[in-house]
């Protein structure tokens, strides 16, 4: 073999390594990437759609839902549709909710009358309150609210399937 052809195939070889380890190495970033958006929540939040009606079913528009997260408390006003998007719910994490109709008065006693398998926990506490937290994988959840007739309200939780008991 001649010495040029020993010098091409070394050059050739060197190249196949460094291509590969280019490869390997973007491969590498890639996963490390997809592991950091996972771990900054990325794909961990809930949604909740939220529907306030009155006690005939009747979309109760411009009705505010204030949702407690930790020391921080955030509010939602309902469009035209009655209808609140609420979007960063992350799984595991508890989430209180009180009710309050469009002149802001605090809706009365809660009660959840059906959850879904997207949900870990759901509670009334004794300041009207109604405590969720998200399962994991939660990816989208439905709740209706509406009074129930005797001063309190139906909680109805759906998920994308359809209604479940």
């Amino acid at each position: 073999m001649d010495r040029r052809a020993v010098c091409a195939a070394v050059l050739l070889l060197a190249a196949v390594c460094i291509l590969a380890a280019c490869a390997e190495r973007m491969q590498a970033n890639k996963s490390s990437e997809t592991k950091d958006s996972v771990e900054d929540g990325d794909n961990v939040q809930a949604r909740i759609r939220v529907t306030l009606q009155d006690e005939d079913g009747s979309v109760l528009s411009g009705g505010e839902l204030r949702a407690e997260k930790g020391a921080g408390e955030q509010n939602w006003i309902a469009d035209e549709s009655g209808i609140l998007e609420i979007y960063g719910w992350e799984e595991n994490k508890v989430m209180e909710i009180r009710l309050f109709n469009a002149s802001g008065t605090e809706l009365g006693e809660a009660a959840l009358q059906l959850l879904t398998s997207l949900v870990t926990d759901a509670a009334v506490l004794e300041d009207n309150h109604i405590r969720i937290c998200a399962a994991e994988g939660a990816g989208y959840v439905e709740v209706i609210f509406r009074p129930d007739g005797s001063g309190g309200i139906l909680c109805r939780l759906k998920l994308d399937g359809g209604w479940e008991q």
